[in-house]
């Protein structure tokens, strides 16, 4: 994932996957472990615009199945 710490509200996502690469979502949740935001993984790209500066944990799930958290920074 990069850039981190995100700068322009955007986060580029590189998955390594053989078959099925699709069905990407993600959960953005704080250091407290509340969901702040969710949605699909489009093209790579997750949308972080508007977003308070601080500690995230993003999660990546495929068909339902948590396959990656990282933690990331906002400012």
């Amino acid at each position: 994932m990069y850039p981190n710490p995100v700068v322009n509200g955007e986060i580029k996502v590189l998955i390594d996957c053989i078959d099925n690469c699709e069905n990407f979502n993600f959960e953005l949740v704080d250091t407290f472990g509340l969901l702040k935001s969710k949605g699909k993984v489009n093209d790579d790209f997750i949308q972080l615009h508007q977003k308070q500066s601080g500690v995230y944990f993003l999660r990546i799930f495929q068909n339902k199945e948590l396959i990656l958290v990282k933690k990331i920074f906002i400012h």
